[in-house]
């Protein structure tokens, strides 16, 4: 138990810093800027998982476990000073005094008034939860299902990282080049691809290729995603509408993981099968709100 309550702390912290990492970039940089900083970020959080692992084995067998936290803290010392550094436009005193359930109602009534907003919230919902009902679930269904070596799993993760950095590349040099709205429909419909050939466990080369794809669309996503309701976001709001649309795609990850066990009992097909749903539902969600419509990013 004591365990369970560590890790649980620890992971709220990873979720408060990270909402707040967020909403950082979104008041640092101009609204024309927040594209390319997100696929930066993105292309740099995408090598960290490729070269991260090697580092981190590096480390530890060096200083054992507690080396790995010791620099895990020294990144987020750093992080800290740099941040301290920044000069951001700070509230008012007359803000400071506004009443925080004041704030947080008007929050809430711009995020439900806000068209475009709204539904990318619920659009990216509904894909990330056939996300969390695959990736609790990968490296079992690689070793229990298609009885595949080490060696092979290790590919597949390495050959997804490398996928995730070629889609920042892209996303980068052709973001702003491409409508909003296409963008949102073709990436939905090629993460569909990528889960429909997961489909076929009996082929490992078909499940590598289908994993690529999917990696290679939810960093693309993700970036758009972040730029969109960022860039559309009032900086008074900005935090409100962030930790919202985080909280809701981080609460519910535990709760689809457990789902995905159960699932997975019945049948590996039927898991595979309800993400495909979930990113189709995604894509229906865009088209019917017509998020499809939206224009350049500028």
């Amino acid at each position: 138990m004591a365990y369970f309550n560590n890790y649980f702390f620890i992971g709220t912290f990873d979720l408060i810093s990270w909402t707040g990492y967020q909403i950082l970039i979104s008041e640092s940089v101009t609204t024309a800027e927040l594209s390319d900083v997100s696929g930066k970020i993105g292309l740099i959080s995408s090598i960290q998982k490729t070269v991260g692992p090697g580092i981190s084995a590096v480390v530890v067998n060096l200083l054992n476990y507690l080396g790995g936290f010791i620099l895990d803290f020294l990144s987020f010392l750093y992080l800290a000073i740099t941040v301290k550094k920044l000069h951001i436009e700070q509230p008012t005193p007359n803000s400071k005094k506004k009443n925080i359930k004041r704030i947080l109602s008007d929050g809430i009534k711009f995020l439900i008034n806000q068209h475009e907003i709204k539904w990318m919230v619920l659009s990216f919902l509904a894909a990330n939860i056939g996300f969390q009902l695959i990736i609790p679930m990968l490296t079992f269904i690689l070793k229990q299902r298609m009885h595949v070596s080490i060696d092979k799993i290790s590919l597949l993760f390495t050959i997804s990282s490398i996928a995730s950095i070629i889609g920042n590349f892209i996303y980068l040099r052709y973001g702003k080049k491409i409508k909003l709205g296409l963008q949102l429909i073709a990436i939905g419909l090629l993460i569909t691809l990528g889960f429909i050939l997961m489909l076929d466990l009996k082929s490992f080369w078909l499940f590598l290729i289908g994993y690529a794809i999917v990696s290679f669309g939810s960093v693309w996503a993700q970036a758009n995603f972040f730029t969109i309701i960022q860039s559309r976001t009032p900086n008074k709001y900005k935090g409100m509408v962030t930790s919202t649309s985080t909280s809701l795609t981080r609460i519910t990850g535990p709760f689809i993981a457990i789902l995905s066990g159960i699932i997975i009992k019945v049948s590996y097909e039927l898991l595979f099968s309800l993400a495909i749903l979930c990113v189709l539902l995604s894509i229906g969600i865009t088209l019917l709100s017509k998020l499809y419509k939206l224009d350049y990013l500028k």
